[in-house]
């Protein structure tokens, strides 16, 4: 029997005693007992009140020992944020409470203990997710593909910088916004929600964008790829969008090429084949005119044979395997040899070239490279110049260690719209077509030589119907490293 059911069972006994000798007492008055008898029956109760008093107060005090036991563990867990056991003592009334709490608290520490440990596997489980999403996005931000991500709502997860810039929304806040408020173009907008709606799991598309910011028109690849669960439903799409404007570029140049190349070949190899079998065929006796087919074959071989040696020297400078060997040359000097070889073909035309190389100057250049180039602006000078008009060619020293050369005639000029095209390969504008035949190579290779091989510049002073001034300046002292002196192999359809 435990303390507190005694000290229960005793307080009733007691207050049963003090009740009856209370009524005895009582009784005893109404019956004229002695007073001594009635003294003793009250003292009785006294003694029986107190005794249940001093009874009632050590019930309280025992249970107040143990609920203050039972708080100060309490408090003592609460303070280490730990989950443990209440000591009481067997005897202890509350014990049979503490053994059903320490029961309860024993499964919640059980509990906990399983939860901490699943939650440190999915903490763990979390980091490696985070290392993989960070090693995902590295790879995406890296390449140069454009890559752009939605989730099933066409909110915006994912958008690397070439996205960013392509679609110019850098400076804006984009994570989780709808797509549709972060880019305009309406035909994308479009591949996206039908990969979205799952179409089909895997979509190429060809589109054509107007840049924003330079006002291109670029052509992207766009490939779509729909995010699948593993109940086959859709996530979202990945839209990984390639530019490849310039490689379309460059294969419509390779066309044009081709083309080109192609009319320019056929254009002398027709006049030599029809001449030739003018002449084998025995259709010519008079001796004088076979001379002339003769000298109109031998011209157009030489026509021939110049286009396919600029082709080669384009092909090998655009390729970097062009060998330039730099000397201490005089630049004066290989502007009068120019002139010296192209008067000649002046004279048959009128024209007179002037030359003004009186100051000799010097610079580290390739003497054959600028010689043809030299030879280029003269013969191009000498050929859309009209009758008895001058040719003029200055060489002489610039300013910051420079040498300057100017060409000069008097032909057409060149318009305004057309000087930024002039340089380009197989340009020619069109009312030079008439005036004599060309390749339209001429001037690209001399900005080839001068600009990539000798790091100069070239300029174009032209009004419409006033002539025409090129001018090259090149550095006197060369910065570059010599190449190699033996060349390595040209594959010329490789290479332009």
């Amino acid at each position: 029997m435990s303390l507190t059911r005694g000290l229960l069972l005793s307080l009733i006994i007691a207050n049963l005693l003090g009740g009856f000798a209370a009524y005895m007492a009582t009784e005893l008055s109404l019956i004229n007992t002695p007073y001594g008898a009635r003294i003793v029956a009250w003292g009785a109760f006294g003694l029986i009140t107190l005794v249940s008093a001093s009874l009632i107060a050590g019930l309280w005090w025992v249970r107040k020992r143990s609920l203050r036991n039972v708080k100060e563990q309490l408090e003592q867990l609460d303070t280490r944020k730990k989950i443990g056991m209440i000591m009481v003592d067997s005897s202890d009334e509350l014990s049979e409470l503490v053994s059903s709490l320490n029961n309860y608290l024993t499964g919640i520490n059980a509990e906990t203990v399983r939860k901490n440990r699943r939650y440190k596997e999915l903490e763990l489980q979390a980091d490696v997710a985070e290392t993989e999403r960070r090693h995902v996005e590295a790879v995406i931000f890296s390449i140069t593909e454009a890559v752009i991500v939605t989730d099933r709502y066409d909110e915006l997860l994912l958008a690397n910088c070439a996205a960013e810039r392509l679609f110019d929304f850098a400076q804006e806040p984009w994570y989780r916004r709808p797509v549709s408020e972060v880019i305009k173009n309406r035909e994308f907008l479009e591949l996206l929600r039908g990969a979205c709606r799952g179409d089909s799991p895997r979509v190429e598309r060809e589109l054509e964008y107007e840049d924003r910011v330079s006002g291109r028109i670029l052509t992207l690849r766009i490939t779509l790829s729909s995010v699948l669960s593993s109940h086959g439903e859709n996530l979202g799409v990945v839209a990984v969008i390639n530019d490849y404007t310039n490689e379309k570029e460059i294969s419509r140049m390779k066309d044009e090429f081709i083309s080109l190349v192609s009319h320019e070949f056929k254009t002398p190899l027709a006049s030599i084949r029809a001449y030739a079998e003018m002449i084998s065929d025995g259709e010519v006796e008079n001796e004088k005119v076979r001379c002339s087919f003769g000298e109109i074959i031998q011209k157009e071989s030489v026509r021939l044979n110049r286009l396919i040696d600029n082709i080669l020297d384009i092909s090998r400078i655009e390729s970097g395997t062009q060998v330039i060997r730099p000397d201490n040359v005089n630049v004066s000097h290989i502007g009068r040899e120019v002139v010296q070889a192209m008067n000649s073909v002046a004279l048959d035309k009128r024209i007179t070239i002037r030359v003004d190389t009186s100051e000799e100057v010097c610079a580290e250049v390739d003497s054959d490279m600028i010689h043809h180039a030299v030879t280029n602006l003269v013969g191009n000078a000498v050929k859309y110049s009209p009758a008895e008009s001058t040719v003029t060619l200055n060489v002489y020293a610039g300013s910051a260690d420079t040498v300057v050369i100017e060409v000069g005639d008097e032909g057409p000029g060149i318009a305004a719209d057309m000087q930024s095209r002039i340089f380009e390969k197989f340009y020619r504008a069109d009312e030079h077509r008439q005036l004599a035949q060309g390749s339209g190579l001429g001037l690209h290779l001399v900005k080839q030589i001068v600009e990539s091989l000798h790091q100069g510049e070239i300029r174009l002073s032209s009004s419409p119907g006033r002539g025409s001034t090129f001018t090259i300046i090149l550095p006197v002292h060369q910065s570059r490293e010599v190449a190699e002196e033996t060349e390595p192999a040209l594959v010329v359809g490789n290479q332009i």
